[in-house]
């Protein structure tokens, strides 16, 4: 599985399942924000910032632009087909993108950057 970020979009590529992805069809993505840089104390949507920046948290948007609420251990699901046909080969894509988003705390300029450890669970 990779699974990268290119400017704000992150895309998940599966790879070859062999026989192990016979009869499933969503694949359920989950985050651990405690495990990465924490959930913002002053906006509980958004992930936590580490570095000199204050003032904006990292807030994940779904396909539809609503914010993944951090705190609220959301599940977001994408579907998972089998491409080409009879090879083992899945692919799932679950379209997401991050931005910076102002909390209640004065802006100071500087380096905001955070870590989002997630899961993924196929049924």
């Amino acid at each position: 599985i990779s699974a990268c970020l290119v400017g704000s979009e992150m895309c998940i590529r599966d790879r070859d399942c062999g026989s192990t992805g016979s009869g499933l069809s969503t694949v359920d993505m989950k985050f651990d924000p405690a495990a990465g840089s924490g959930i913002d104390l002053k906006d509980p949507r958004l992930l936590k910032t580490q570095g000199a920046g204050k003032g904006v948290g990292i807030a994940i948007y779904n396909e539809n632009n609503q914010i993944v609420n951090m705190s609220a251990n959301e599940i977001i699901s994408g579907t998972l087909t089998q491409s080409p046909p009879s090879t083992g080969t899945y692919k799932s894509s679950i379209s997401l993108r991050a931005g910076y988003v102002a909390n209640t705390e004065d802006f100071v300029a500087g380096q905001a950057n955070g870590t989002l450890p997630f899961s993924l669970t196929y049924r």
